[in-house]
């Protein structure tokens, strides 16, 4: 074995060491034709995440524990339309997706665009309520509220107005075009909230307005399951939703297990107490090591985001990380494909851009990547060229002999993170750089205030893909005036990527988008405001008595709790 791969390997394994009962059938929901009148036994299943989510509606789940909590969400609220597992939209409480060639989607002579959605006759709430286009608006009031920065999203602010003809018709006005219009009233942005309990709470007591129970323990939702009983720091109970507009789910009941340590999570997996296992609930390593002992079930791995490290661009300490030849020099200094090799077991390749390779989109925009093959001699040659020069003791030093020392963070919410950081850190030590690592609390990830104030470095792993490029705009940026929300993790801010993404985002052609979508590659890895990694995989463990439940397929927006009321039981 080459030296420093006995090194990485060592160092990889020290990286490694109030509950509301809801109704049991929401008004005016009928049972599901043809079930038998005779007794059987509940169908049940279990699922184990790896974070306890805070609520069950997506924009208040923050985003680094967003994954599995996010695949519950979609279970019991995936909005009027969801992704599937082939990561294709499709509708759920509405009659159709909005497009073009079915004419919901119109782009009018002067840029303006208008989209309609038609409500399912017959779609609920889980208390029964009709679904209606009160909802829809009094969304979009909460969406371009600024002081509700967890639902503000930036391109709400094109939306022009909204008319509702009927309740179950709603149309919404764009002043321009936006490519991805058709996911509104989705997770990703505007996810329906009940006017008829909230909208009160929001006219008289808008200040205590995220306080309201509604957002967990007492969560309404519209999906094909409904929260039943939540014992904090345990699990929740999700029971089917007999009123749901696609069918009654064939499961009867699912149980929703938080189980944070991966070894015990593995242990209750070999012992039958997991059927089901959701985004990121197990490193993948942690999963094929259960690949073979695991008799009752299979493994499946897919394609979901990428590991990568994010300098800070807002007041960064020291401020040499603002020097992109410094970021440049730090990213020839790793040896990404070594990394990939050992944390992912060769599945799946180093990352040289925010998009998955095999798609159409990377094709397009293959040929802008700027590349950093692995030279430790010329990124330590790099470093020299900054004004640094080694000491004695190996350290880099300026002229004035002050050690170049820089902090690399992560937080123990993932597995991947503590394994990515330790590897990351020793190959900055031998570039000369004084990097020291630090490890904070799980519970931390959800501090978004420390997590956007690092100073210096923050491993992260994270979904990849365009949604991750277009995150890298300014008005994204983890501000106080955002009260730390966004996708821009590591603040960054540059005018010209700024109108690059403001130019993607209102090109509905293909082919125009993808020539914008390249020059934003380029700049993305000409200037590295995120230093790339590698591509992570998404294990999922499925029981053999469980049916139905789908695997990815690597698309970015695909989704594997798309189909959960057709799950069932042998």
């Amino acid at each position: 074995m080459h030296a420093s791969q006995g090194r990485l390997a060592i160092i990889v394994l020290i990286g490694a060491l109030c509950a509301c009962v809801a109704p049991e059938r929401g008004v005016g929901s009928q049972p599901r034709a043809g079930a038998s009148e005779g007794p059987r036994s509940p169908k049940r299943i279990t699922i184990a995440i790896n974070v306890e989510p805070p609520s069950l509606h997506y924009n208040l789940i923050p985003n680094p524990i967003r994954a599995a909590p996010g695949s519950i969400q979609e279970i019991v609220h995936p909005g009027l339309t969801e992704w599937d597992n082939q990561g294709t939209l499709r509708p759920v409480l509405v009659e159709a997706v909005p497009s073009v060639d079915n004419g919901l989607w119109r782009v009018e002579p002067d840029g303006s665009m208008e989209m309609t959605w038609t409500i399912r006759q017959g779609a609920t709430w889980h208390d029964g309520a009709p679904v209606t286009t009160g909802d829809l608006g009094f969304t979009v009031q909460l969406m371009r509220d600024k002081d509700l920065a967890v639902f503000h999203d930036k391109y709400s602010d094109l939306i022009d107005g909204v008319d509702a003809p009927d309740e179950r018709t709603v149309t919404v006005h764009w002043r321009k075009p936006y490519i991805d219009a058709d996911t509104l009233f989705t997770y990703t942005r505007g996810l329906p909230v009940a006017a008829h309990l909230m909208e009160r709470t929001y006219t008289d007591n808008h200040a205590g307005f995220l306080d309201s129970s509604y957002w967990s323990t007492d969560f309404v939702g519209t999906g094909p399951f409904r929260l039943k009983d939540w014992s904090r720091g345990s699990h929740l109970t999700l029971a089917a939703y007999d009123g749901y507009i696609l069918g009654r789910p064939k499961l009867d009941e699912i149980q929703v297990d938080f189980v944070a340590d991966g070894n015990a999570l593995a242990s209750n997996i070999l012992a039958g107490a997991v059927d089901l296992t959701l985004r990121q609930s197990l490193s993948v390593d942690q999963a094929l090591a259960l690949r073979d002992q695991w008799k009752d079930g299979k493994v499946y791995t897919s394609a979901d985001g990428w590991a990568v490290v994010y300098p800070q661009f807002v007041g960064a300490n020291p401020p040499i990380v603002l020097n992109v030849q410094f970021r440049k020099a730090l990213l020839t200094g790793i040896d990404r494909q070594q990394l990939a090799d050992q944390l992912m077991a060769g599945l799946l390749p180093i990352a040289e851009s925010p998009l998955f390779p095999g798609t159409s989109e990377y094709q397009a925009t293959e040929a802008q990547i700027v590349h950093y093959a692995y030279d430790p001699q010329a990124a330590s040659q790099m470093i020299e060229r900054l004004g640094y020069s080694r000491g004695p003791d190996g350290l880099m030093r300026d002229s004035t002999g002050q050690k170049l020392t820089i902090e690399v963070r992560t937080a123990t919410q993932r597995d991947l993170h503590t394994k990515t950081l330790f590897p990351v850190v020793d190959y900055w030590q031998q570039l000369g750089v004084d990097a020291q690592p630090l490890v904070i609390p799980a519970q931390n990830a959800t501090n978004l205030e420390e997590q956007a104030t690092f100073p210096a470095f923050q491993v992260l792993r994270q979904p990849a893909g365009r949604a991750r490029m277009v995150g890298l705009h300014s008005s994204e940026a983890r501000l106080p005036e955002r009260n730390y929300t966004g996708s821009n993790n590591g603040r960054y801010i540059n005018p010209d990527l700024d109108a690059l993404i403001d130019q993607y985002t209102v090109t509905i052609p293909i082919a125009s988008r993808y020539q914008i979508s390249g020059q934003m590659v380029h700049l993305i890895t000409d200037q590295l405001p995120v230093l790339p990694l590698f591509f992570d995989a998404t294990p999922s463990l499925v029981g053999s008595r469980l049916k139905g439940v789908t695997t990815l397929n690597g698309d970015e927006n695909a989704r594997q709790a798309w189909n959960s009321q057709e799950w069932d039981v042998e």
